[in-house]
């Protein structure tokens, strides 16, 4: 008995033995390969970065992170992408990343990725390189809100100025998972701001500094970077309110209108926020070969002349404006204000044909800070009809006229939002509104002529009575409608869920839709008696004939906003917000016919 568990226990552990050494064999013959191909393709390639970080007026922090690869004599590069970042500390700050090689030709980019260590945000650069021994792109990374201040009163000649000083933290160099040996650091600054100090001082680096233009330029080379270098650096400058801006736009308005006559007037409304010092005078630039232009506050009130300055363009160049504000807004309180102007038709829009024309709908890129909400609105003609609405943009349509609106977050200076929509309008259209007054007008003139040769006074036109019943009949025969409606709904949807059998379902929507083709008689008969009884109930019959068209177009936008979201063709939060602005469309039309009824019901009471 001994002997047999002696026995057993030598062959369980030469099992084990068998095992881990089958383990430890297959790594050292698999672990080899993988490391080396890893440290051959890093090996073979040198690589070299040149990190600039602007500190722009406005608040915003650009950064160019300009890899440079070499491969070695008898080699190409063999990468498909990489990978770089910086700590993710500044991550809640990032407002926009885009990538582009030496020929200015966009990379894909895939945001945040993993670096292999925790602390990093990390961006994989898709490389499109072809037996190249020498290959450069750049990554370019947005930030706002890493600009702090604090105001500094100074007494001056002729007046008290403040002075601020600001202090802008980033980070000193690029995040990358192997060993660099050459880094080659950038910052610039406006060359109307001082430096102060910054937390370089004391390390050792000595910046080369230079002014080229209007901007304060230090060099500085550092070699060797290690792997996932963690260095959070800031800069402090002294500067004011007029030569350096920190600005948080909250939300940003353009509403284009196409007038009927080739007129073109755009309105754009402004809610942004001064974060160091108080706002004195802003800086815009418009469209180019505008006219027209007016200032307003958010109470309506238009600037002063001597508070508007306008610098006029041409057809090359902008026009520039300066609204000085009086008096100014204080730091960190909302400022709203709205410009309007009027743009030559011929510049955003070109006509096709006859009937078919084309808009382009310019985008913002005259500002020099991020804007968290822009939206754009885009007014046709009365009569004119969008051909094809973009996919991007909400649709919507009034008796006489259609609307898109395009709504975008976290805006940067470096993005193109150009769009462009397609739109069909008959030219007999702008002689719509004169008719109507000209042949309103003849109306009116022909009647008073008739009634200056009639021998007495026409009788006045009865009204016929409208007993309760009636009102009642109506009011039933609707509420019978709205309650089939809602059971056909749920018919087709416990179909669709294949809780009911096909032939039930079918036996039932047949049965609903012969009582609803029942009541929408009924209520076609008792509408029309409402309405030539009098104009009281005339009025009422035509808001709920709206709010019921109303309610036809929406739910088809969602069932097509639902459609175009499970194909892929529209993002969450696009779909969502569609919904949200369909929903409370919704609502307003069911509150419109509710009020309509509870109305009648007073009446029957």
């Amino acid at each position: 008995m001994v002997l047999s568990l002696a026995r057993n226990r030598r062959l369980h552990l030469l099992f084990a033995l068998f095992i881990v050494a089958t383990l430890t064999a297959t790594f050292l013959v698999n672990s080899p390969t993988t490391v080396q191909a890893t440290r051959t393709a890093s090996d073979s390639i040198d690589v070299q970065v040149d990190h600039a970080v602007q500190i722009r007026n406005g608040g915003l922090i650009v950064i160019n992170d300009t890899v440079k690869l070499s491969a070695e004599t008898d080699q190409n590069i063999m990468l498909p992408s990489f990978r770089l970042g910086f700590p993710y500390i500044y991550q809640q700050n990032l407002d926009n990343v885009y990538a582009y090689d030496s020929s200015d030709t966009s990379l894909n980019i895939g945001l945040n990725v993993g670096l292999g260590k925790i602390g990093f945000y990390g961006v994989e650069v898709e490389l499109d390189v072809k037996n190249s021994k020498h290959y450069e792109f750049t990554v370019v990374f947005v930030f706002s809100n890493i600009v702090s201040s604090n105001v500094l009163p100074i007494v001056e000649p002729e007046r008290l100025e403040e002075a601020i000083l600001f202090n802008a933290t980033f980070p000193a160099y690029p995040s990358l998972t192997q060993r660099v040996p050459l880094i080659n650091l950038t910052i610039a600054l406006p060359s109307d701001v001082q430096y102060s100090m910054s937390s370089f001082d004391g390390k050792h680096i000595s910046f080369a500094n230079s002014t080229l233009g209007a901007v304060q330029v230090f060099n500085y080379t550092k070699k060797n970077l290690d792997a996932f270098a963690y260095e959070p650096s800031w800069f402090a400058f002294v500067g004011t309110v007029e030569s350096f801006l920190v600005i948080e736009a909250k939300e940003i308005r353009r509403d284009i209108t196409v007038e009927s006559w080739k007129h073109v007037l755009i309105s754009d409304s402004y809610e942004i926020i001064p974060k160091a010092g108080n706002l004195y005078e802003l800086k815009v630039q418009l469209l180019q070969n505008v006219f027209e232009v007016s200032a307003w506050d958010e109470f309506g009130n238009s600037f002063k002349k001597e508070d508007l300055e306008i610098e006029q363009g041409n057809a090359t160049a902008p026009t520039k404006i300066t609204l000085t504000f009086s008096p100014p807004h204080i730091r960190n309180e909302s400022a709203k204000f709205k410009l309007t102007y009027q743009v030559p038709w011929e510049n955003i829009i070109i006509q096709s044909d006859w009937q078919n024309y084309r808009i382009a709908l310019s985008s913002f890129n005259n500002f020099n800070w991020t804007m968290r909400k822009l939206v754009v609105t885009l007014t046709l003609p009365e009569g004119a009809e969008f051909t094809r609405p973009p996919d991007s943009s909400v649709f919507q349509k009034s008796v006489f006229q259609e609307t898109l609106t395009f709504v975008y977050y976290n805006v940067t200076p470096f993005q193109n939002l150009s769009q462009e929509a397609t739109y069909e309008y008959t030219i007999f259209w702008a002689s719509f509104r004169p008719t109507l007054w000209v042949g309103t007008a003849v109306a009116i003139l022909s009647v008073l002529a008739l009634l200056w040769r009639a021998p007495r006074p026409a009788a006045p036109i009865p009204t016929i009575p409208v007993r309760p019943e009636e009102l009642k009949s109506y009011v039933d025969a609707y509420e019978k409608k709205r309650r089939s409606l809602s059971e056909l709904e749920t018919v087709e949807a416990r179909a669709s869920k294949g809780k009911i059998p096909r032939r039930r379902y079918k036996v039932r929507k047949r049965a609903l839709e012969s009582r609803l083709s029942v009541l929408s008689k009924d209520l076609a008969r008792l509408r029309e008696k409402l309405r030539t009884a009098s104009p009281k109930y005339s009025d009422m019959m035509r808001q709920i004939e709206i709010a019921e068209a109303e309610l036809e177009g929406i739910e088809a936008g969602i069932r097509r906003t639902e459609t175009r979201y499970r194909r892929g063709e529209v993002s969450i939060a696009a779909y969502h917000k569609l919904l949200e602005d369909y929903y409370r469309r919704r609502e307003r039309a069911r509150t419109t016919i509710d009020g309509v009824l509870l109305r009648l019901r007073e009446e029957i009471a």
